[in-house]
């Protein structure tokens, strides 16, 4: 053998130690079950592995046996807001908000009744001391 092959085989010796460990520091997800009978009849199980109970709708993990936690399986988890949405009116205030985004989030929609800037060629040159807006229009000179 040529020290690059061996070499090789060390590199990936030291690779499968690596997998190895992180298969043991990995949790094993089991699965759903209807029952907590059936969680308990698990054969094979590992520390750390975790199991849904669609009975008590929590999460069980095994710790040398099946132990419950307080924990609530994930899809049965209310989302943590307690406000309700803003509707279409496009009022609202600057800054951050401590719950999550909600299913039914929107964006205002700033609809106005104020028809925007006809295309003309009227008006001064010079600055302006505000940002352009929604009704902004750029001037074109059909005179020509």
């Amino acid at each position: 053998m040529t020290n690059t092959s061996i070499q090789d085989i060390g590199q990936l010796q030291a690779d499968i130690q690596v997998i190895d460990q992180e298969l043991v520091i990995q949790t094993h997800f089991r699965g759903y079950f209807a029952t907590n009978e059936e969680i308990l009849a698990l054969q094979s199980s590992a520390v750390d592995d975790y199991a849904y109970s669609a009975e008590e709708l929590l999460v069980r993990v095994y710790q040398n046996s099946w132990v419950e936690t307080d924990q609530i399986v994930p899809d049965q988890v209310t989302p943590a807001r307690n406000t309700t949405s803003m509707e279409d009116s496009g009022t609202s205030i600057a800054g951050t908000g401590i719950e999550y985004t909600c299913r039914d989030h929107q964006h205002p929609l700033q609809v106005s009744i104020v028809l925007p800037v006809k295309d003309t060629a009227t008006g001064e040159e010079g600055t302006a001391t505000t940002y352009a807006r929604s009704d902004h229009a750029h001037h074109i000179n059909l005179s020509n």
